[in-house]
């Protein structure tokens, strides 16, 4: 990946997987199992840059195959499944080698691969290629989906080295003075977006460029204490030379060395990895679940039947013996997961599958900590919904289509719904692209009425590649939404799409209005612009509209589910931690002259060697050409692993918007750390409520009028005026649009009478385009803190 033009596209993916991301060029990866779980773990190898990825399936295409895995179409059914996956997947990166393997696996052939992982295998499978891949120290990897559940293991051998454990870029402060003592006292100087220096008792440190305590330059790595937020106490510096100027101090990451179990080994001694202690139970009820089921499909020859009674309880006769040695179980879950186990759903797909490559190129890199050893995923609560307890076997039974898998789990009828969606889908970059992924693959929009609007105003870059995988080379300085709507279509026909090049904001509300917001069944923003974001989340508000806001940085990821009446709002989005800005922001909305300093590579040629220089007058070392790059776009970097994940979590949400589900407990907001394989999903909060005019309000609530005046023309502001007494009783002394104040009763009386006498619209610019105005008002006796405590005024125009 020496190459410009491979520099540029894996650009972003440098910043966040480091040096050991060039280990990717030389690596080789087997996967097996080319459903919807293997397909996305290999399609996220392909995009990272993985030097050879080899596909191994020995089945054929099913019809049923369509709903989650990708990489097919309705003209491969029959075709075996590694083979035309190696066809897709060989498009999206010209630098990887991928290959099909349809034939069994063998020692010989397995003895080739740095890393093995494992889909829909069974576990006879598992436990011989397990057994031999841990003898041999190839990292193996064990990732499967059933239904609403996932499964992920890893055994990288008993001695893998983690060269860089940690997150983000090792600590580094400026020294303003080393003082000669025992202890030595560093006193570092603060930075424009720091108070002081970020290290932490017992970090190791080395220094360089230091004048004068010359002494300190190229030493081993020594521990700090901090004193404060701006000393350092390290060893004994008394006989050293004095400190003159210069020099930096900067956090040293020592590899680590972690040890792992067989795969025989772990699944009776089990290390399960949760978020929090409260899931423990769960997991290891899954982990029995996921044990009992094989136990079953090869004493009754196929997975249990979807909604099948008399099959759940024998998973759970099973399950129970096979955790009489190990603790509790929590039954419900056991039932529920045998319930739907038959179902392959394109969302669980794409958060397992994407977990699970992220361990892959842990396992190459040696960048961040692998998961020990176990981690379980579910969201069994959507069948917590009032219509999905009361499902029947009939109802989930196999129609012969491509949503079979789907039809498994959430019935027939559901699917129907499924096609009849609208959804806004804002933004087509790279979680955008995997929105849209899997709305084809669930077939959202896929049925009559149904229709999905994508928009999106950036076009399509070199360094998209990596990640956005609706895209190809020969797609590059094409608008994003128009290649990514095309690519849905041919992945599923019957999905309705257009495709838009908008901005979604107030210059725009002409197109994107009330009635376009309030006719949509839910929107998806997988925006970048944190203004934007707000922007679109205010609409939602005014409109009643669900919005699912979905974010990534690096391998950290959220998702946000907002549902009028039933949850609280958004929190408005805050600056990025790290001081970045989202680069689209940088290319096509500069504000500051912080945005107009950028993607371009003459640029940061110069700026590499005029900061050098200037590094060398005052003794500071050098910086490479991608830190200065970083430094100087200040880009918010984003990997396909995340991007894939965090919209598997969205539309994991949308299943239960489809529903039309009520009930608070059944949705998530999810927050996700691929770094340490962390996924933390917590009940959205809901929604706050206050008092006003002697009355008790939700902050989703507004005041609705329809402004036709007696003559059946647009109301006059006096008739407002009325309205709200005669409705509310309430005096209203100023009324507003925006800043544009329409009546104020502190005006002389012929000023008052004109006001009053104007219709509403008369004096507002663009207000007629609108047909829907938010009007503020203030009325008599209020305090001074009723202003945040007010329902809003929607006046609809004749």
């Amino acid at each position: 990946m020496a190459g410009s033009g491979e520099q540029g596209l894996y650009s972003r993916q440098l910043y966040v997987l480091g040096g050991g991301a060039r280990r990717l060029a030389e690596a080789a990866v087997l996967v097996s199992g080319l459903r919807g779980t293997g397909a996305q773990v290999a399609a996220a190898l392909v995009l990272a840059g993985t030097g050879r990825v080899v596909l191994h399936d020995s089945g054929a295409v099913r019809t049923g195959d369509l709903s989650h895995q990708f990489l097919l179409g309705g003209n491969d059914v029959g075709q075996n499944r590694a083979e035309v996956s190696q066809r897709a997947l060989a498009e999206l990166n010209p630098h990887v080698v991928v290959a099909a393997h349809t034939e069994e696996l063998s020692e010989a052939f397995l003895a080739s691969f740095q890393v093995v992982v494992l889909t829909e295998s069974p576990l006879e499978e598992q436990l011989w290629i397990g057994d031999f891949c841990h003898v041999r120290g190839i990292c193996f990897i064990v990732a499967d989906t059933k239904g609403l559940a996932g499964q992920l293991f890893c055994d990288f051998g008993e001695h893998f080295v983690v060269e860089d454990p940690a997150e983000g870029d090792p600590v580094c402060a400026i020294i303003q003075h080393i003082s000669q003592g025992n202890p030595g006292v560093v006193t570092c100087i603060g930075t424009e977006d720091s108070h002081g220096h970020l290290f932490c008792d017992g970090d190791l440190v080395t220094f360089s460029g230091v004048e004068g305590m010359s002494e300190l330059n190229g030493q081993k790595p020594i521990p700090v204490h901090v004193l404060d937020a701006f000393r350092l106490e390290i060893g004994d510096t008394s006989s050293f030379s004095p400190y003159c100027c210069g020099g930096l101090v900067l956090q040293e990451r020592l590899p680590q060395v972690h040890s792992y179990k067989s795969l025989r080994q772990a699944l009776a001694e089990p290390r399960i990895q949760v978020a929090s202690p409260d899931v423990l139970l769960r997991s290891q009820s899954l982990h029995a679940a996921f044990q009992a089921l094989h136990i079953f499909c090869k004493e009754q020859g196929h997975l249990p039947r979807p909604r099948a009674r008399a099959d759940a309880e024998r998973m759970l006769e099973l399950a129970r013996s096979l955790r009489t040695q190990q603790g509790l179980l929590d039954e419900y879950v056991v039932r529920a997961f045998a319930s739907v186990s038959a179902g392959d759903l394109c969302p669980m797909a794409a958060v397992v599958g994407a977990m699970a490559a992220q361990e892959a190129l842990k396992a190459i890199t040696g960048k961040f900590l692998p998961l020990d050893q176990w981690l379980y995923f579910d969201a069994l609560e959507c069948l917590e919904l009032e219509e999905a307890m009361q499902l029947t076997e009939e109802d989930c039974a196999p129609r012969g289509t491509r949503y079979d898998g789907q039809i498994a789990v959430f019935g027939a009828t559901f699917q129907e719904q499924l096609g009849h969606q609208k959804y806004l889908v804002v933004g087509a970059g790279a979680i955008g692209c995997e929105l849209l992924k899997n709305f084809a693959m669930m077939g959202l929009a896929a049925g009559p009425g149904g229709h999905l609007t994508v928009t999106d105003m950036d076009t399509i870059a070199l360094s998209n590649l990596h990640r956005q995988l609706l895209y190809r080379s020969s797609d590059i300085s094409k608008p994003k939404s128009v290649v990514a709507a095309a690519a849905i279509q041919r992945m599923n026909p019957d999905v309705s799409v257009t495709a838009h090049q908008n901005e979604v904001g107030p210059a725009t509300e002409s197109l994107y209005g009330d009635d376009f917001f309030q006719h949509l069944n839910g929107v998806t923003s997988a925006l970048d612009s944190m203004e934007a974001r707000t922007y679109l989340e205010n609409r939602c508000v005014r409109c009643l509209t669900p919005l699912l806001d979905s974010g990534t940085e690096g391998p950290r990821g959220n998702v946000l589910a907002m549902v009028p009446f039933l949850t609280k709002p958004l929190e408005p989005a805050g600056a990025s931690r790290d001081g970045t800005f989202p680069f689209c922001t940088l290319r096509y909305f500069p504000r500051t002259i912080q945005h107009t300093l950028q993607d371009n590579d003459i640029h940061v040629d110069f700026i590499t060697a005029a900061s050098n220089l200037r590094a060398e007058n005052y003794g500071i070392p050098p910086a490479d050409w991608l830190m200065s790059k970083r430094i100087a776009g200040r880009i918010v970097p984003a990997i396909i692993t995340t991007t894939a994940a965090v919209a598997g979590l969205v539309c994991l949400e949308v299943y239960k918007l489809v529903w039309g589900c009520q009930d608070l407990k059944c949705y998530r907001n999810s927050n996700l750390c691929l770094s340490d394989c962390l996924l933390l999903r917590i009940q959205p909060l809901p929604p706050t409520t206050y008092w006003y005019g002697g009355k008790e309000w939700s902050c989703w609530d507004h005041l609705e009028l329809q402004a036709v005046g007696a003559d059946g023309k647009e109301m006059t502001v006096q008739e407002v005026l009325d309205w709200l007494q005669r409705t509310y009783g309430w005096s209203v002394t100023m009324l507003l649009h925006g800043y544009t104040v329409i009546y104020d009763k502190e005006e002389d009386e012929e000023i008052q009478a004109q006001q009053q006498a104007q219709r509403l619209s008369e004096k507002l610019e663009h207000a007629r385009e609108m047909r829907r105005l938010e009007l503020l008002y203030v009325c008599e006796g209020e305090d001074a803190e009723a202003s945040n405590r007010r329902p809003p005024l929607l006046c609809s125009l004749p």
